[in-house]
């Protein structure tokens, strides 16, 4: 994160007591929005800054900070337009004109964001960052030398460099490296011919780099050299078995061959791993980010197909894009596209797999799709992540008491009720375990027929009964069971007490009268 520097700007001289009344309630602002940067709180931010701005629409100060935290919230284009308000107040602060060029670069203007360095470095020449950041740009659009010289600077003026982002070994003229980082950009820009001949270059260079055939896989993938990819990634794995993404990749690809079980074997060695792999690329790159933005904006706007068209384009140029995975399970789910938004979180739990929200609403698609046990994992998980997450232990005790753990099921319910009281007026009171819900024991009683336990059936409607002397349908479901059993006289009674109850049911063929 970079440094906030509420100093920037210079203190402003009123002429007026109503002019500096106005200041000092636009310095209040600010200075409120700050604390909650320092809180990490950039939604709050953004709301204070916005507010010291309408009292004082020149304060160069609030408009930079405001950019900041449109950035760090992934509003670039945001970001841009409060750095553009804020360089026209205080065109010679280099600062801003670095962050500007940080925005542009991930709104994908890479010549731009080179122009803001430029700039920022004119005006401060000890600005390492300013370097170390022109460096990667140089460095995506084929400059290799330009780049090389930068992050010589850059690590001359901030020796950690080396430590935090690795030697300029990897931009030296002719080496693996460089031609491993000229193939990154030319699959950036969907170039795979210019992709797969850079890494075949690196190859040639370095034989045993792991990572060059896993690219070179994917890109092999791109353009439907399905058997290439496949052999790719199997020497990936024989080089370094830790890169766990690798077996996803040729899952898909064995699938695609027609491996089926070769492909469950891939999937299968990816679900397991606790951590996961980490890509080569550690930023999404800037034209899968603007993807991800366009995706964000839809969502808002209600445009949820778009947004899902949005994000999967993100995923292709960048598949490592945990929270573009994330964003598409959950449009998935609201989508009703259950499987779907299962397998999003999979991949997003892969590349986040610390955030507890995605546990969460993995937890409740795999209830949907009747795997109660595996959403009590993911809330539990969740729960381990975020305590305070009452959702999650209301939602637990829900698939608990589908499971007959109705003790566990009480005890997660009015933990739910102790982190937020409101469940008591939105979800109803707590269960007690002898008076269960009716619906429950129906329910259990459906999947036991299903499973052709009609005497365990029987037993659960018997339940749901006592419970609920009216409840038609468990008394029309216990008739047909009773009379798959040959208990006629008992199979007549319920269906005719259930059609009392609910005249709107068919009556079965074995009540009709025979011609």
């Amino acid at each position: 994160m970079a440094h906030i520097n509420p100093k920037l700007f210079p203190s402003r001289q009123t002429q007026t007591k109503s002019v500096e009344a106005v200041h000092l309630q636009a310095d209040n602002f600010y200075h409120q929005g700050l604390k909650k940067v320092e809180q990490g709180d950039f939604g709050g931010a953004i709301q204070f800054f916005s507010q010291a701005l309408q009292c004082h629409p020149q304060y160069g100060a609030a408009y930079y900070q405001r950019g900041l935290a449109r950035f760090y919230t992934y509003d670039y284009s945001g970001a841009q337009a409060d750095f553009d308000q804020a360089l026209t107040l205080q065109p010679e602060a280099a600062v801003i004109h670095y962050h500007r060029g940080l925005a542009r670069y991930r709104l994908g203007d890479r010549q731009g964001a080179i122009g803001d360095y430029t700039k920022a470095l004119r005006l401060q020449p000890d600005l390492a960052d300013a370097y170390y950041n022109r460096s990667i740009v140089r460095r995506r659009e084929g400059d290799f030398q330009g780049a090389l010289a930068d992050h010589a600077q850059a690590l001359k003026l901030n020796p950690n460099y080396t430590h935090i982002h690795g030697t300029a070994h990897a931009l030296a003229h002719n080496s693996a490296g460089q031609f491993y980082q000229k193939g990154l950009g030319q699959a950036e820009l969907k170039n795979w011919s210019g992709a797969i001949e850079a890494y075949n270059q690196c190859l040639r260079v370095k034989p045993d780099f792991a990572q060059a055939y896993f690219q070179r896989g994917l890109a092999r993938q791109a353009v439907a050299d399905v058997r290439g990819a496949s052999a790719d990634y199997t020497r990936a794995l024989l080089l370094d078995p830790k890169l766990t993404q690798v077996y996803y990749h040729r899952g898909e690809a064995r699938a695609a061959l027609g491996d089926r079980r070769g492909a469950m074997e891939d999937f299968n060695r990816v679900q397991p791993e606790p951590r996961p792999w980490v890509p080569p690329v550690t930023e999404p790159p800037a034209a899968a980010e603007r993807y991800f933005q366009t995706a964000l904006v839809q969502i808002r706007e209600g445009k949820t197909d778009q947004a899902v068209a949005s994000l999967t384009q993100a995923l292709r140029i960048f598949p490592q894009h945990g929270e573009a995975y994330f964003r598409r399970g959950w449009l998935r789910f609201y989508q009703g596209d259950n499987r779907g938004a299962l397998e999003d979180y999979h991949q997003a739990l892969r590349c986040l797999p610390r955030r507890a929200d995605i546990y969460y609403q993995r937890g409740l698609t795999r209830y949907r799709l009747g795997d109660r046990q595996g959403a009590v994992q993911d809330y539990s998980q969740a729960i381990e992540l975020q305590p305070d997450l009452a959702d999650a232990y209301y939602n637990r005790s829900i698939a608990r008491r589908r499971m007959g753990q109705y003790t566990e099921a009480v005890n997660d319910h009015n933990q739910a009720l102790r982190l937020n009281p409101n469940f008591a007026y939105i979800h109803g009171t707590a269960l007690n375990p002898t008076s269960q819900d009716a619906q429950d024991f129906y329910e259990v009683g459906n999947s036991k027929a299903h499973k052709g336990d009609l005497r365990g059936a029987i037993a659960d409607y018997n339940q749901a009964l006592r419970l609920d002397p009216n409840f038609a349908l468990a008394y029309y479901q216990r008739g047909l069971l009773r009379y798959e059993l040959r208990d006629q006289r008992g199979a007549i009674g319920d269906i005719r007490r259930a059609l009392e109850l609910d005249p709107t049911l068919e009556i079965p063929d074995f009540m009709l009268p025979r011609g």
